[in-house]
């Protein structure tokens, strides 16, 4: 989430990629919810395996629009694409261990 803020702020106002704050709060606070519930008990785990999956697909798939909207500069390094390439690789491993995690949580 600092990501987003300090990019944010670095970014102009109308420029593409730009990331939003709200989606990333949102899914952060949600993360952190879904595993509170997945800690309190055997009953909690599985809507906090739920929420968790859905919280980390939204950042996924909002790091992939970041990168796809951002445009290349080749006069920055390592770009503007960089941060959201290795966020959008830490989600997508989030994605995998909640998507494992429930599904194993259901066949048992």
């Amino acid at each position: 989430m600092g990501e987003g803020f300090y990019t944010r702020t670095q970014m102009k106002s109308d420029a593409k990629g730009r990331p939003s704050i709200p989606v990333f709060a949102l899914s952060s606070a949600a993360i952190v919810g879904a595993l509170t519930l997945i800690n309190q008990s055997e009953s909690t785990a599985k809507p906090g395996l739920a929420l968790g999956l859905l919280a980390s697909a939204i950042l996924f798939l909002s790091y992939l629009r970041r990168i796809v909207d951002t445009e290349h500069n080749p006069r920055q390094w390592p770009g503007p694409k960089a941060w959201p390439s290795t966020l959008l690789l830490i989600s997508f491993f989030s994605v995998n261990i909640f998507g494992q995690a429930l599904l194993k949580s259901i066949q048992v």
